[in-house]
């Protein structure tokens, strides 16, 4: 009763968390597709524009939402992300969107139940490019106590201290200079193992190498041991689950499931198709033992090895029954001489000197 007092005393009410703001996008003239609830706009070459996204606050209180940029990326689910992410930009890809954003308020403070308008000015690069430059613009909320002023004379650790509990929408952002389609391509340029949720895989690294979307995907891949030739690991994806953002690499992996790592010389095969197209793609690629023991070691599916208790018990139990064994065959030999010795001394009781009985016997 006591503990059930206590716990009730610190209980405190929480309201459930809901998304205090909704952003819409102010689409212009030139955006490609005006049913579309994201930007596609075709810009000249070296033009600069301002797009505009109406952020309105769904609650009763001031919130300050800040805007961040970055290109779209590929996930390792196959899917487009628009937002900040850890993704590293793809060699291939020649304007990063963020890049191209050269103007925009640090952020913005929306009244309760009111609404204010983003602006963010983008100036594209002066040569004409092909294809797509994709990336997203994020809107995120701080909490609604957090005050601005106070954050200016914060260093930057107290500072990124203070916030929590974030809401966050992304607008995707599309920009061509015209409406020419792009040849579609796949490269695979890379195989390794690696980890994923603490667990062994091993990743195929496959490119779009392209500034276009590559949509509707199918994977299949494999990894063969180079010396035998006999296949050791494979993964596929759900059919046409995949989808490829302009100028990505995505680590497509294939989950090892507790089994362990071993050193070798491996084969990666890699088999892509979409509606139209199909690749065949192959890395040959080595896993040293350093490798091997280091991913063994953190796999949360891989049991430690244990001291054999088991067998030790076991052992133990046979050793202790063979002593026991020796220990009443010991007995009973003893036993046996004694009462042999018995019978002779009382045998020789029966006579009246030692020749008397030598005699006898």
């Amino acid at each position: 009763m006591l503990i059930t007092m206590i716990l009730h005393l610190n209980v405190k009410e929480v309201e459930a968390d809901a998304l205090r703001f909704t952003v819409q996008p102010g689409l212009p003239e030139n955006q490609v597709d005006l049913n579309a609830g994201w930007f596609d706009l075709l810009i000249e070459p070296g033009e600069s524009q301002t797009i505009q996204l109406n952020i309105i606050n769904l609650s009763y209180e001031d919130i300050i939402i800040e805007p961040s940029f970055a290109p779209a990326s590929t996930t390792f689910l196959g899917g487009i992300d628009y937002a900040p992410n850890d993704i590293e930009p793809d060699v291939t890809l020649v304007h990063n969107f963020a890049d191209l954003v050269v103007d925009a308020p640090e952020y913005l403070v929306i009244p309760g139940s009111g609404s204010e308008i983003l602006e963010v000015t983008l100036q594209l690069p002066s040569g004409e490019f092909e294809g797509l430059v994709a990336g997203g613009v994020t809107i995120e909320e701080r909490e609604p106590e957090f005050n601005m002023a106070e954050n200016e004379q914060l260093g930057e650790n107290q500072a990124g201290m203070a916030l929590d509990n974030r809401f966050r929408m992304t607008v995707a952002v599309i920009l061509r200079n015209n409406l020419e389609p792009v040849d579609t391509d796949m490269d695979l340029i890379r195989a390794a193992a690696g980890s994923l949720n603490a667990r062994n895989v091993i990743n195929a690294y496959v490119q779009n190498p392209q500034p276009s979307f590559l949509g509707d995907v199918t994977l299949w891949a494999t990894v063969t041991d180079r010396t035998s030739g006999a296949v050791m690991f494979q993964e596929f994806s759900q059919p046409s689950s995949i989808n490829f953002a302009p100028n990505t690499l995505l680590a497509f992996p294939i989950r090892l499931d507790g089994i362990l790592l071993e050193a070798g010389l491996y084969t990666m095969n890699v088999r892509a198709e979409t509606e139209d197209d199909e690749w065949e793609l192959t890395y040959d690629f080595e896993i040293t033992q350093e490798e091997a023991d280091r991913l063994n070691a953190a796999d949360v599916l891989i049991e430690d090895e244990e001291f054999p208790w088991l067998w030790v018990l076991i052992g133990a139990t046979i050793l202790l029954v063979v002593m026991l064994i020796f220990l009443v065959v010991l007995l009973k030999r003893k036993r046996a001489l004694r009462n042999e010795y018995e019978d002779a001394y009382e045998e020789y009781d029966e006579y009246d000197d030692y020749d008397e009985y030598e005699d006898e016997v």
